[in-house]
């Protein structure tokens, strides 16, 4: 089967403050991706450029509760890749984001969301 020449390359630093009761803790996370990759199948298609960066950055904070109810609000935002129809990004983004999937769509992204950890970590 034949497949695009990909040459695709990512850097990404993230940085985390642990969730902790009463507290307010956040994480940042930056993605770049460069690289090339052909326009179709043909092994003489042209080579286009990838240039794409991602930027995400949470705070939030965990009640003093049973329950660890946890307030937090996200902002996502990406540049995409310059060429719409040769999105090459990955599409493993966190499932916890408010943003499943491709993220390369040149696009913001701002939600706000509360979870709960009614149980204890399984340690195995």
């Amino acid at each position: 089967m034949a497949t695009r020449d990909h040459d695709p390359y990512s850097v990404s630093i993230r940085v985390i403050a642990e969730p902790k009761s009463s507290r307010v803790d956040f994480e940042i996370e930056e993605i770049s991706q460069f690289g090339s990759t052909r326009n179709n199948l043909a092994s003489t298609a042209a080579a286009l450029n990838v240039d794409a960066w991602f930027v995400r950055a949470v705070a939030s904070y965990t009640f003093a509760h049973p329950w660890k109810p946890r307030i937090s609000n996200e902002y996502d935002r990406d540049s995409g890749d310059g060429h719409r129809k040769n999105t090459v990004a990955s599409t493993s983004h966190s499932a916890a984001s408010c943003q499943p999937g491709p993220c390369w769509d040149s696009r913001s992204l701002h939600c706000i969301f509360l979870e709960s950890w009614m149980f204890e970590k399984l340690v195995v």
